[in-house]
């Protein structure tokens, strides 16, 4: 889930895609950090990224496996492993995919739970940078 909505940071960088990225619940107030991606296309490449990156060791596993065994037996899988470690390193180029954050602070009682779906529809009706937004 995500907000949809072109906005420009005070540098003139636009962005359209606009996520959640923490939520901090304070006594009286919740604080809320969106990470704006130019489009979702970004975010997904971010997700790319970080699933790559979650199986990295177990792609060296299994890279060293068929190397010590017949690796010409396995060839076409050395190949595609290769591949995801070439997209890896492309996209670890980058880092963070996002081009700006926004902080937002949302009044709240402490005793008061809130939904990621609550703080998006909070966003869109009431916040001043947000309102408006659809949701992605």
């Amino acid at each position: 889930m995500a907000l949809r909505k072109d906005l420009r940071n005070s540098r003139g960088i636009a962005g359209s895609y606009h996520r959640i990225e923490q939520v901090v619940k304070n006594y009286d107030e919740i604080s809320v950090v969106l990470k704006t991606y130019v489009d979702e296309s970004y975010r997904e490449k971010e997700k790319t990224f970080l699933n790559i990156s979650k199986r990295l060791d177990d792609l060296n596993k299994e890279r060293l496996q068929l190397l010590v065994m017949d690796a010409e037996k396995d060839v076409e899988r050395l190949l595609e492993i290769n591949e995801e470690f070439e997209k890896f390193n492309e996209l670890s180029q980058v880092g963070d995919f996002s081009i700006f954050t926004t902080q937002v602070l949302i009044p709240c009682g402490f005793e008061n739970e809130i939904s990621f779906s609550e703080i998006y529809r909070y966003l869109i009706e009431e916040d001043e940078t947000f309102k408006g937004a659809s949701i992605a």
